[in-house]
């Protein structure tokens, strides 16, 4: 009996001590535990800061620059008006003339030198166009020398029914004679023109030659521009000394 009692005591003692080990290992476990604490690198998602890379936005400030683009274009307008003399003069005197014309008297023509001639309007006559100058124009030879600027619109069909010009000079009264004188002592080929008109508007001899009547409305176009003056208008007559 005193040997079960013996045995079921150290049974019992043995369980005890069992229990207390797991326990114990229990308690030791948990510190094991512990190292979910290291879900303390879930802090390492600082680098979520790294998001301050965002910040580099700020490039978006390089729109200024569209400032620029929209103040550059505003600069050509002032770089225009640096044309060719001849065109912000003697074409600019005959166009004036030419586009009041009432649009019965408008005509097919071509204006300037061969070379660069532009169709149906007022073109720039090239100072080493002696061609034009002499024969289209009647500009004498020693008038050409002093012409700075020069201008022509010619009838496309045949230049006795309108020729028009327009020269820049120093003496607008001398070289208006010289013109006159020019073409009443001329010999026409193709077709007699009527007459000559010939006026003075500032530096400038703006005349024409041809048909009576279109030479009529064209010069009253170019008396109505600000500082026209009327200088000659003289009928042609057939000159039979060949």
């Amino acid at each position: 009996m005193k040997k079960k009692i013996a045995t079921l005591l150290i049974v019992l003692t043995m369980a005890f001590a069992v229990a207390g080990c797991s326990k114990k290992a229990e308690d030791t476990a948990a510190p094991t535990s512990a190292p979910v604490t290291t879900e303390a690198p879930a802090t390492t998602e600082a680098p979520a800061a790294t998001e301050a890379p965002a910040t580099t936005d700020a490039p978006e400030v390089t729109e200024t620059p569209e400032v620029t683009p929209d103040e550059t274009p505003v600069e050509t307008p002032v770089d225009a008006p640096e044309t060719d003399g001849a065109e912000s003069g003697a074409v600019s005197v005959l166009t004036a003339a030419w586009t009041a014309l009432p649009e019965d008297y408008m005509f097919p023509a071509y204006g300037g030198s061969i070379e660069i001639a532009v169709m149906d309007a007022p073109g720039v006559v090239t100072l080493d166009d002696e061609n034009t100058m002499t024969n289209t124009l009647l500009i004498p030879a020693d008038l050409q020398a002093s012409v700075s600027e020069a201008a022509s619109l010619v009838h496309m069909m045949n230049a006795n029914t309108f020729t028009g010009a327009a020269i820049k000079v120093n003496d607008t009264a001398t070289a208006a004679a010289a013109i006159k004188d020019s073409f009443l002592s001329a010999q026409f080929v193709c077709g007699i023109p009527d007459k000559i008109a010939i006026a003075s508007v500032g530096d400038y001899v703006v005349y024409s030659f041809g048909a009576a009547d279109v030479v009529d409305v064209f010069m009253t176009e170019v008396a109505g521009i600000d500082g026209a003056s009327l200088l000659f208008d003289a009928n042609y007559e057939v000159n039979f000394d060949f």
